[in-house]
């Protein structure tokens, strides 16, 4: 993902490092996707301007929506022609057609194997893409971790916060005149 000077006025453009065929990706990698098109009117897009990038969009709203895209391609404005037209096939068979899942097959594999070289493990279960709470061990004082600054984590309040009162002057412009 790379984010423009002007982000989050322009939006961020994704490229696929690994090799991907789905229909919403070009050969090079590119990710066309619409709400990270410019919020320009191009009547010829096909694209509602709602539907396109505005700033309010962030990494996770993007990342959600590219998960959504890849779980179900968009074949009515396809970047890749071929992995859409097969992609078709395969769906409209009924899964009866293996071409498609078979090539992804393949690149999920090749891009594990990669990935493996570089030291990344990949997670292949529903089980293993899961993080799982460290269970602690029973009479040690938990240790907090000091790179998680969530001050929501922690219990925080003092026992004077709980007897602090607030004194009112009855002027209510904050000023601390009466």
């Amino acid at each position: 993902m790379k984010f423009p000077p002007d982000y989050p006025y322009s939006p961020p453009s994704i490229r696929f490092l690994t090799k991907v065929w789905h229909p919403n990706v070009y050969e090079n990698g590119d990710l066309c996707i619409s709400i990270l098109h410019p919020p320009v009117d191009d009547p010829q897009s096909g694209e509602l301007p709602c539907e396109r990038w505005n700033p309010t969009q962030n990494v996770r709203t993007i990342l959600l929506s590219v998960i959504s895209l890849l779980n179900e391609p968009n074949t009515y404005s396809p970047a890749n022609v071929d992995a859409s037209v097969m992609y078709r096939r395969w769906r409209d068979s009924h899964g009866k057609d293996n071409e498609y899942p078979n090539i992804i097959r393949r690149q999920a594999q090749a891009a594990k194997a990669e990935a493996e070289k570089e030291g990344i493990i990949v997670p292949l279960t529903l089980e293993e893409y899961c993080i799982k709470a460290k269970t602690k061990p029973t009479g040690q004082e938990p240790q907090l971790d000091m790179t998680d600054f969530y001050d929501d984590d922690y219990d925080l309040d003092t026992e004077d916060d709980d007897n602090a009162s607030v004194e009112s002057d009855g002027d209510d412009s904050g000023n601390g005149e009466s």
